[in-house]
């Protein structure tokens, strides 16, 4: 595969069981997996237990078809370390209802619970209802 120079931005930080996302798009694979690498020690402390992820989308809203397929996989991969969720935020963006749709897609497609919110605050309440709902389900297996 011919690599590029990575376009479009994705900042990550944490907040309790909630890894933040932050990006600028559009966005191909090498940026994806510079984010990745960026994200991997907050990955790692999140494993293991019921997690989610709270993205907020801006600028132009589009994955090139070979990022989009490697954001399913990092998704899935994700799902197997303990995500239970995305809230997904389109802000500022120049086409919200294709965001909307585009990153509900590529979410879906890689089996992962998403929800689209217009705010942050109801973003992050639902995200911490899922979250303690699957960790409430773990501990009842167990």
């Amino acid at each position: 595969m011919t690599r590029f120079i990575p376009h479009g931005e994705v900042r990550v930080h944490r907040e309790g069981r909630i890894l933040i996302l932050e990006g600028h798009g559009p966005w191909n694979v090498e940026a994806l997996q510079h984010s990745t690498d960026k994200a991997q020690p907050i990955l790692q402390e999140l494993s293991g237990a019921p997690w989610g992820v709270m993205a907020s989308i801006y600028g132009e809203p589009i994955h090139v078809p070979d990022a989009e397929a490697h954001l399913i996989e990092l998704v899935k991969r994700d799902i197997e370390n303990g995500r239970v969720g995305t809230a997904l935020i389109v802000e500022k963006s120049n086409s919200p209802s294709f965001a909307t749709q585009h990153f509900s897609s590529i979410y879906h497609r890689a089996g992962d619970n998403v929800e689209v919110f217009n705010d942050i605050k109801a973003a992050k309440c639902w995200l911490m209802k899922t979250i303690q709902l699957a960790q409430s389900n773990l501990e009842k297996m167990q």
